[in-house]
């Protein structure tokens, strides 16, 4: 198996895809939906992949430099912030020991884990590893994200440094609505990752604030391409984001099922159909990842004349498969900006209501 990052696969140690993978299993198997059953068979395929497969035991992409002493926090310790977590200390891209995490909660698996590599994991500690952040990762549900922002006081020396790269992973709140919680010049980026970032293999995109540079960028970049692939775009396009590669994967498993029932009513076990049909999800991505082709070429290639895929091609085609699919698209990401709206007029009505009571 080997890593999806920047645009190309990469091999990654197999100590790092193991700890990833091991990491999250816990999380995958505790949700009880169909889609999620599909996500542990998907973890499951990957681990007997990475048994039979040798892996190099050294990363082959280059490590950006951070200084000795940099430091990694997040608020929220749910699956993405330690699946993050994971990568980076998996990658060796920043000691596990220079890492910290603040939740509700310190005794689920993950951040047992976590604290058994060295990671610090502090109950209601969001302004004790606020303060040691070089970047600082928000990693809580939206509708809290601001709150928890004004009870930092980021005012104070004691709480976020001027310098700390502020990362917000929460969907629809915009950069300005969280820089406008946050000190003059504060350092913001707003990413979108999505789950397939559990196991190791997502796609992240992310925006740069008003006052965070190039450099900043390349720093999380970084970071955040210990689980994934990353790319920079402007904030007007997240949305589209979200429709594509933050809600793609419900539709990929959705695609998947029907493959899987598809392989069943052609008379496959339901053990077979379901290996078969995620590896050839997974192959045919690998393909338009590394081939250099466009998808309609590769198609082409195993498309032959009065044959069976041109049969099951028709078949999709006569019911509208790709404009159903773009449509998918197109609605998720029209609803993430509807939410990014609703958001941002909540917000607004909130500081309305205090500037009034104050009155």
């Amino acid at each position: 198996m080997e890593w999806c990052t920047s645009g190309r696969s990469l091999p990654l140690p197999t100590a790092a895809r193991c700890e990833i993978l091991l990491t999250q299993a816990s999380y995958i198997h505790s949700v009880s939906n169909q889609h999620s059953l599909i996500s542990v068979q998907l973890t499951q395929l990957s681990l007997v992949h990475l048994s039979f497969h040798s892996i190099p035991s050294h990363p082959q992409f280059t490590i950006m430099s951070l200084p000795p002493d940099f430091h990694v926090s997040f608020i929220g310790g749910g699956a993405m912030a330690t699946a993050i977590a994971s990568g980076i200390g998996a990658a060796k891209l920043v000691p596990y020991s220079q890492m910290s995490i603040s939740d509700i909660r310190t005794d689920t698996p993950s951040l047992r884990q976590l604290s058994s590599k060295g990671v610090r994991v502090e109950q209601h500690g969001n302004r004790v590893v606020a303060s040691r952040a070089n970047v600082l990762i928000l990693a809580t549900k939206p509708d809290v994200l601001l709150p928890v922002l004004r009870e930092l006081d980021p005012a104070s020396s004691s709480c976020i440094k001027p310098d700390t790269i502020i990362v917000s992973i929460a969907a629809g709140l915009k950069l300005s609505q969280i820089e406008a919680v946050l000190p003059p010049r504060s350092k913001v980026i707003r990413t979108m990752p999505n789950t397939p970032m559990l196991v190791g293999c997502g796609a992240c995109a992310y925006a740069l604030g008003s006052n965070a540079t190039k450099e900043d960028g390349e720093i999380v970049q970084k970071l955040l391409e210990s689980i994934g692939l990353v790319v920079r775009v402007a904030e007007k396009d997240l949305d589209g984001v979200t429709g594509l590669s933050g809600s793609g994967p419900a539709f990929v498993f959705l695609f998947l099922e029907a493959l899987m029932d598809g392989g069943v009513r052609a008379g496959l076990s339901r053990e077979v159909a379901t290996k078969l049909a995620a590896q050839t999800v997974m192959g045919a991505a690998k393909m338009v990842l590394e081939a250099g082709k466009h998808p309609a070429q590769l198609k082409d290639q195993v498309t032959s004349p009065g044959g069976t895929t041109i049969a099951g091609v028709h078949a999709l085609e006569s019911r509208a498969f790709r404009g159903i699919v773009m449509n998918a698209v197109v609605q998720a990401a029209k609803r993430a900006k509807e939410l990014g709206q609703m958001n941002s007029n909540s917000n607004n009505n909130q500081a309305t209501g205090k500037i009034q009571s104050k009155m």
